[in-house]
């Protein structure tokens, strides 16, 4: 079973960060006070901002500066839960009390693991948090987080697991701060961001510990000081992994089947202009992948053969959508 570290999972993410962007608005990136040539294609900054000032709205009228709220969904494809299963994690981050809720999850037991990074030795550690309790259609649980022992913590994800000794099954459920919260909580909390320099309320820094618990957002270069810098590092970061990156697999990118001149899919009038040697014909040309895909198929139809069901059951054929992954 071929299960994605973490890493991968990240750059999985950021790549389909860009594609989501690419299909917005068509303004390239200009920098007046320091300027930079971003390779940004399609990419808006623009669109992400005014996403992000919209979710900000909305996470702020949910007490989104006191409690982090999480979902928690399936690991990918891997997990065998039923497709309705999900659930949320809510963190006070005054006081360190923490609940989780699922949904429509078969009969237990099941835990919830924290998963951090300790900064100090930049090792992993997996706290267990405790035991869900059935109530009802729902599993929850209630825990209390001790703000001085997670002091050296940076948070990574929460994991739903059916082992209370160990992580080494897959996990079932999985949540973790998306893009959005990492710049909010920026915004709040950490000054030295200089996002916004005018919050300076220091009684909230005080009581929370989102400052030093919460991952902050990636940044491409020192000393950015503006939204519109960082949503286009984001996005130039976006576009070269969806462009290059392989992810230690077959030698196909993202960009392999979805084509950034063709509506970023592929079909096969646009596959009869292509020579043998291109990667989408990896199957055809390496010995070792030729279960890969079914080449009369791909060629004759576009289709392609993705394990959609999970890495445990038997691929099926499917064309490349326009705003989609190959996640082969």
């Amino acid at each position: 079973m071929l299960i994605p570290n973490q890493t991968k999972i990240k750059k999985i993410l950021s790549s389909l960060l860009f594609l989501l962007l690419s299909n917005l608005l068509v303004n390239q990136y200009n920098d007046t006070q320091e300027p930079r040539i971003l390779p940004l294609g399609n990419g808006s900054t623009q669109s992400l901002n005014h996403a992000f000032q919209n979710w900000k709205n909305k996470y702020s009228a949910q007490q989104g500066e006191q409690f982090l709220t999480l979902a928690l969904r399936p690991n990918g494809k891997i997990a065998r839960l039923p497709t309705s299963s999900n659930g949320k994690i809510k963190l006070d981050l005054y006081t360190g009390e923490l609940t989780a809720t699922i949904k429509n999850l078969p009969e237990g037991p099941y835990y919830l693991w924290l998963n951090a990074n300790n900064q100090n030795t930049s090792s992993e550690v997996n706290t267990l948090l405790g035991t869900f309790e059935k109530i009802g259609k729902t599993h929850q649980l209630v825990a209390l987080l001790d703000k001085a022992k997670m002091r050296e913590s940076k948070l990574t994800k929460f994991i739903v697991s059916t082992s209370a000794k160990t992580l080494t099954s897959p996990p079932l459920l999985v949540a973790s701060p998306n893009l959005f919260q990492k710049l909010f909580y920026h915004n709040k909390y950490w000054t030295i961001a200089q996002l916004d320099t005018s919050y300076k309320d220091t009684q909230a820094q005080e009581k929370s510990f989102a400052e030093y618990f919460l991952p902050r957002a990636a940044y491409a270069h020192t000393g950015q000081e503006s939204l519109q810098e960082i949503f286009a590092a984001q996005i130039a970061k976006g576009r070269d992994l969806f462009i290059n990156e392989t992810f230690n697999g077959n030698g196909r990118t993202c960009s392999t089947c979805h084509r950034l001149d063709n509506n970023h899919t592929i079909d096969p009038k646009y596959i009869t202009k292509l020579p043998d040697s291109d990667p989408l014909f990896v199957s055809e040309t390496n010995p070792d992948l030729t279960e890969l895909e079914r080449p009369k198929l791909l060629r004759q139809f576009g289709l392609f053969l993705v394990n959609i069901d999970g890495f445990d059951k038997p691929a099926v054929l499917r064309s490349s959508s326009h705003l989609g992954m190959c996640m082969k």
